[in-house]
């Protein structure tokens, strides 16, 4: 789905995709883009986050999630990848590949993230994280079996590079 400015309707969107790919096709771990709660930032405490607990929860399944999220220890914001398992929050992974868009308004993650859970150990990467090599590998090097990627597919992933001109 392409995510809207408004919260209330990718919540509504996001619990609504995720029921119906869990009781109509049997998922067990439903992915949403990158950025898919809001680009506005909230902490990991604020109700739409507890919202999407409750849903797992409810489902007895696990969803990952992208939001903007704000560090009230840090004073910091990220671009997050929340991975939400029946009982809460197993893990999050601030994006570490920023844009230069993005880096007015985030800041870059320090470490790669996974979590054990019952499918297997899952790692989480989104955005430019994806398309480096070396990000996928470390996750296996850490034994992952699974790698949750998101991405905000509203722009081209694969920039092109114009080359440039050695002089001799």
């Amino acid at each position: 789905f392409r995510p809207a400015p408004d919260l209330d309707a990718n919540l509504a969107t996001i619990r609504r995709m995720f029921r119906s790919s869990v009781t109509e096709r049997g998922a067990e771990l439903v992915v949403f883009p990158e950025l898919s709660l809001t680009t506005r930032a909230v902490t990991l405490q604020d109700p739409a986050v507890g919202q999407l607990m409750q849903a797992a929860a409810a489902e007895s399944a696990w969803l990952v999630v992208g939001l903007a999220e704000s560090d009230p220890v840090e004073g910091r914001q990220y671009n997050s990848l929340v991975l939400i398992v029946p009982d809460g929050i197993e893990a999050v992974h601030r994006k570490i590949h920023l844009r230069h868009g993005e880096r007015a308004l985030f800041e870059a993650g320090s470490a790669w993230t996974y979590a054990d859970i019952p499918l297997g150990r899952v790692g989480l990467l989104h955005g430019d994280d994806l398309l480096l090599p070396e990000s996928g590998r470390i996750l296996a090097l850490n034994a992952c079996d699974v790698i949750a990627g998101s991405a905000d597919n509203r722009e081209r992933i694969m920039m092109g590079h114009s080359g440039r001109t050695v002089e001799q």
